[in-house]
């Protein structure tokens, strides 16, 4: 096991007593001062170092535990109306606490002070030996390098000899073939299952009719065989689509056509059912029979000729009162006159019909209508 010295010095595990003496005590000589520490080889050093945990004396623990039952008893209520008092308890706490940070950070800094020394010397230590190690890595990965460039070659020679030219070896190459552990028989079986996946994918690519040529295309590309079938039956989903708006388009063309081709008979219609009516008005006359024809029925029928219409005469409101109005009002009893209404010449055929018939009358209003008071003459 390594040992330490009585000077703490890097000591060899294989060096012979006396030569251990010699490293810890060197013979003084005029030219070599008396503190020098001899430089050893670099596979004789053996990283030794002995630390021996040091004591501290405090009583923190026990102002801790005091501390910690205050803050668990303390009450608020006790300083509530006496500021005085809550100032000199928060002077005194802020001092202990104070006191206590103040002393551990300068302990901290004693404490430490001998390892900061011992850390920055190993810190540098291990910086030199990194400055070598650099350079020797560079050597190294150099070698690397030559070998992988060697069996690189030695695959693509290999792969020559399967004479399979639909993809470049770079495309399915495998970095783990440059690997050192990797046979150069798993390299021809991995590469003889490739090619035998690209072959069977290749065949598998053949359903889909027209486009096949640009799925191989794509999947030579990608030699990913899911992503090339999804994208054939997003090809076949968007061919069908374009289809069935052609055919919507076609159609949507052979009805406006159609409608044409009607709007136009139509509008031609009146002229050819004009030149017939004239044609059957010279043969049997001013008489002859008009036809309506609805060509999208192909049915005709005869038009009526419209009989002359009655004007419209005006009609008028009135009241009259009966005669036995006339005999009940006499007798205390009152009635309601009767609402007629007739045209003017029915009001004249009226008041002759009871001129006739020995009925006489007098003009006056109700509401605001004509009011004929009727009675027999000579009644009243």
């Amino acid at each position: 096991m390594p040992r330490t010295t009585k000077k703490n010095v890097l000591v060899p595990e294989n060096q012979t007593e006396q030569e251990k003496e010699a490293v810890v005590q060197p013979e003084l000589t005029a030219e070599e001062p008396k503190n020098e520490i001899a430089i050893l080889p670099i596979e004789s050093l053996n990283f030794v170092a002995d630390m021996k945990i040091g004591t501290l004396t405090t009583n923190a623990r026990i102002i801790r535990d005091s501390i910690k039952a205050l803050t668990d008893n303390f009450s608020i209520e006790e300083y509530i109306g006496n500021p005085k008092k809550a100032a000199d308890r928060k002077a005194k706490l802020n001092t202990l606490a104070k006191q206590m940070n103040d002393a551990r950070i300068a302990y901290e800094k004693e404490w430490m002070q001998p390892f900061n020394g011992f850390k920055d010397l190993v810190s540098e230590s291990v910086n030199l030996v990194k400055s070598c190690t650099i350079q020797l890595d560079g050597v190294v990965k150099e070698e690397e390098r030559r070998e992988k460039e060697a069996k690189r070659a030695e695959i693509a020679d290999i792969w020559k000899v399967y004479d399979f030219n639909l993809v470049p070896l770079e495309r399915i190459f495998n970095d783990k073939w440059l690997n050192k552990t990797y046979k150069t028989k798993q390299i021809h079986d991995d590469i003889a299952h490739i090619i035998d996946r690209i072959t069977g994918d290749l065949q598998s690519i053949e359903q889909f009719g027209e486009d096949t040529a640009t799925l191989k295309e794509l999947y030579l590309t990608t030699l990913d065989l899911q992503a090339t079938l999804r994208r054939g039956a997003e090809l076949r989903e968007n061919r069908k689509r374009l289809q069935e708006e052609e055919e919507r388009k076609a159609q949507l063309e052979a009805e406006r056509k159609a409608e044409e081709e009607r709007n136009k008979q139509w509008a031609e219609a009146p002229n050819a059912m004009a030149k017939i009516v004239e044609q059957r008005k010279e043969i049997l006359g001013e008489n002859a029979p008009t036809y309506n024809v609805d060509f999208s029925t192909h049915e005709v029928t005869e038009v009526q000729p419209e009989k002359p219409k009655q004007p419209i005469e005006k009609l008028f409101d009135f009241y009259v009162t009966m005669p036995i109005a006339t005999l009940a009002k006499q007798c205390g009893i009152e009635s309601e006159p009767i609402l007629m209404r007739a045209t003017m010449q029915q009001m004249k055929d009226f008041r002759s019909a009871m001129e006739s018939n020995g009925f006489v009358y007098e003009k006056s209003s109700y509401k605001g209508y004509l009011l004929l008071d009727v009675h027999v003459k000579g009644s009243k």
